[in-house]
């Protein structure tokens, strides 16, 4: 398990139980999060986020790469929430728009899926 700090976010990544799912759990959603990309060389056919979010209301996250977002989804509050998108990079970027509402924590696992 390796731990680093993305200015005050707890950032952790970790491989879970031998399988390419990789998980980050984000106390900061000030910072735009570069996700750990496959093996290089895999063709990259989509990406799948699993996250929790601890908030009052939902929040919305964003995905692209090199600071342009591609897609925009909505992060319910207060249960799981899984989400398969066709993604074409090993290049992918989070970023947050959560308004007012101060979020608490979310916990992101994430697998690039490919050939």
């Amino acid at each position: 398990m390796r731990t680093a700090g993305v200015a005050t976010a707890a950032l952790v990544l970790a491989l879970g139980c031998g399988c390419q799912d990789r998980t980050i759990r984000l106390t900061d959603f000030s910072q735009t999060v570069r996700l750990t990309p496959p093996v290089a060389g895999t063709a990259v056919v989509g990406l799948i986020l699993d996250t929790e979010l601890d908030a009052p209301a939902p929040i919305q996250l964003n995905l692209g790469c090199n600071g342009t977002v591609e897609a925009r989804l909505t992060v319910p509050n207060g249960r799981r929430f899984r989400q398969r998108t066709d993604w074409y990079s090993d290049c992918a970027e989070v970023s947050f728009s959560v308004g007012r509402i101060p979020a608490k924590s979310m916990t992101i696992r994430y697998r690039f899926q490919t050939l």
